[in-house]
């Protein structure tokens, strides 16, 4: 396990400094670069403003990483530093009470709840109707309760847009939570990605007209007109992270609707794009379902007495069984559950979307740091789970530090 630890340790290193290599040479944008014509269409002059903006920024950041610190990074754990198993609580069968399962947007939650008996919304009876599990896990008849942003009536996300969906003061009789999670930086791409209403329509047309699937329901507060009309000033991921950062020129800060639209009883003629973007990333702006539930809104006042398992998107059954045997299934029971699910089940792969993922590595670094917050609860909940093993944690450290290299920096122990 040691010469694993350091094997990890060594490579993560070297692919962080290899990567801040990368993106130092790459930050400064030459004008016949892809880079510079992102925003086609634009005059030549709101495309040198956006450059020389951007080479402003590099500079800054180039001196806040010195050679000592990139030594550092290169030779030292400056991942490692960060696995801190302090608030993890592991809980006797005694002490475990009711458990619930905690569904954050776009991290695979959809295909976890298929397979827990209770795993529909708070305001449907239980167990869900109609739900046959084939096999069914001790986790599925352990989880009693089920938290996704769905459970909050549309038509009152207004008055509670600030407060957290859990109320931790009234669930004293729940004991243990299983939270999905997902690198920040790709939950936010993918929530982003997939209600942008461009793909949205696309993938109902897909799902609808497919013999095989069909019954794709366009998702009801996204295709609201006063929240999808947020995405008029977005017409690609790069212009989101684009007024995120404050690399627009100021005349192209407001998208004109063209006409009035009546949002509660007022009506407004333009959006603030930047104010938008930087609120959809902090979870402040409601319009934009699951980048406003956020880590923060779910689990930001968790208190520390409560017993945590995760489920990885991107390890989704290494640790669902993972979870199960600490639950205490019965082996031979786990090898039936292995045998019959596969890596496919209940996930959709969604092609020839309109909308891409076109963020270029210095717009990533400006979501890395606006996500900051996000980042550190991520990591907190790894590092209280307690179906991962540190050399788990690890790898999901080693896989957020190649998209957010700038942070372990910052934020290095």
């Amino acid at each position: 396990m040691k010469t694993f630890a350091v094997a990890s340790v060594v490579t993560a290193c070297l692919l962080t400094y290899i990567n801040l290599i990368f993106r130092a040479s790459s930050l400064i944008i030459p004008e016949d670069s892809e880079n510079s014509s992102f925003i086609s269409g634009l005059p030549e002059s709101d495309i040198t403003n956006i450059t020389l903006k951007q080479s402003e920024s590099i500079n800054e950041k180039k001196s806040e990483v010195t050679l000592e610190e990139s030594a550092q990074v290169l030779f030292g754990s400056t991942l490692e530093a960060f696995i801190n198993r302090d608030g993890k609580v592991i809980l006797s069968e005694h002490e475990r009470k009711e458990i619930a399962f905690v569904h954050i947007g776009k991290t695979g939650g959809s295909t976890i709840s298929a397979l827990l008996r209770n795993g529909c919304h708070e305001y449907l009876p239980k167990p869900c109707k109609g739900r046959t599990i084939e096999d069914e896990s001790i986790a599925s008849h352990r989880i009693k309760y089920y938290y996704h942003v769905t459970n909050i009536p549309y038509d009152e996300t207004e008055k509670i847009s600030e407060e957290n969906l859990i109320d931790f003061k009234t669930s004293a009789n729940i004991s243990s939570y299983v939270v999905t999670t997902r690198n920040p930086v790709n939950r936010l791409i993918s929530a982003f990605l997939f209600y942008h209403p461009a793909n949205l329509m696309t993938i109902f047309k897909s799902e609808n007209n497919s013999p095989s699937r069909g019954g794709f329901k366009l998702p009801k507060q996204s295709m609201q007109p006063q929240n999808y009309i947020v995405y008029n000033c977005f017409s690609s991921l790069k212009f989101f992270a684009l007024f995120a950062a404050g690399l627009m020129p100021p005349h192209l800060l407001k998208a004109t609707l063209g006409q009035k639209i009546a949002e509660n009883g007022k009506n407004f003629e333009y959006l603030n794009c930047t104010d938008i973007a930087r609120q959809a990333i902090n979870g402040s702006e409601h319009r934009m379902e699951h980048l406003h539930w956020n880590y923060q809104k779910y689990i930001g006042s968790m208190p520390a007495s409560k017993e945590v398992f995760v489920i990885r998107q991107e390890h989704l059954w290494k640790d669902w069984f993972r979870l199960n045997e600490k639950l205490g299934e019965d082996e031979s029971h786990l090898e039936i559950m292995k045998s019959r699910l596969t890596e496919d089940r209940n996930k959709r792969s969604y092609k020839n979307l309109p909308i891409k993922n076109d963020l270029t590595p210095y717009l990533t670094s400006h979501i890395c740091a606006l996500l900051e917050n996000e980042i550190k609860l991520y990591i907190s909940l790894l590092n209280r789970a307690v179906n991962l093993s540190d050399e788990d944690i690890l790898e999901s450290l080693n896989d957020l530090n190649k998209t957010c290299p700038e942070f372990f920096f910052k934020e290095r122990p």
